[in-house]
């Protein structure tokens, strides 16, 4: 293993070897935000392929989540179109 010399630290940086002792160049994935009607819509999805149907108004709570969903994105589009017209 020879020696390197080194003159700047564009030198050190630039030095294939650098990678093998710090391990990956890769940094990590940032988390992105999702637009929440989205991952609402996602949900509903879910459950539909799922269930084979569209969620109820019922006293089980995650069903009755997924439904008060679907209803709030069904008002969100009905104002939407409204307000598009």
């Amino acid at each position: 293993m020879s020696k390197q010399e080194f003159r700047t630290i564009e030198d050190i940086f630039n030095d294939p070897s650098l990678d093998k002792i710090l391990g990956s160049s890769e940094k990590p994935k940032k988390y992105q935000a999702i637009d929440p009607d989205l991952k609402s819509l996602e949900e509903i999805q879910y459950w539909f392929k799922s269930h084979g149907r569209l969620p109820e108004k019922v006293k089980e709570l995650s069903e009755r989540r997924i439904f008060s969903k679907l209803k709030g994105l069904q008002k969100s589009m009905t104002n939407y179109i409204h307000m598009m017209s």
